[in-house]
């Protein structure tokens, strides 16, 4: 089970499966009926080539550290540990589809301890 900063748990997640679209949907399904948001969701642009707009602007607020019952995303690491995190909206920078960041609380980064340079 995946745990979260605030030691909540998660189901647990396959590695390498690949699934097919219509597998994915139910997958989908089943993670939204669970909770959990879609990942594709932080680089979704809607019809009408808008980045950010309403309905994405409700849903990753939900995920923002900050939000009371905020909610954890998964960071699949290079690693090969799936990790829950959240999201730092006021460190991050959400002007377009070709300029983000996105601040991530939690995850391979803030668990791997920094490489000591030669010297």
């Amino acid at each position: 089970m995946l745990r979260d900063a605030y030691g909540r748990r998660f189901p647990p997640i396959a590695f390498g499966v690949r699934e097919t679209g219509n597998q994915m949907v139910k997958i989908y399904d089943a993670l939204a009926d669970a909770g959990w948001q879609h990942p594709e969701t932080l680089t979704w642009i809607n019809d009408q080539g808008e980045f950010l707009f309403g309905a994405k602007v409700g849903i990753i607020n939900k995920l923002d550290i900050s939000t009371p019952g905020a909610q954890a995303i998964v960071e699949y690491g290079p690693d090969s540990v799936a990790r829950a995190v959240y999201l730092n909206l006021k460190e991050s920078n959400l002007v377009g589809r070709d300029n983000f960041r996105l601040r991530r609380v939690g995850g391979y980064s803030d668990t791997v301890a920094p490489v000591a340079a030669n010297g």
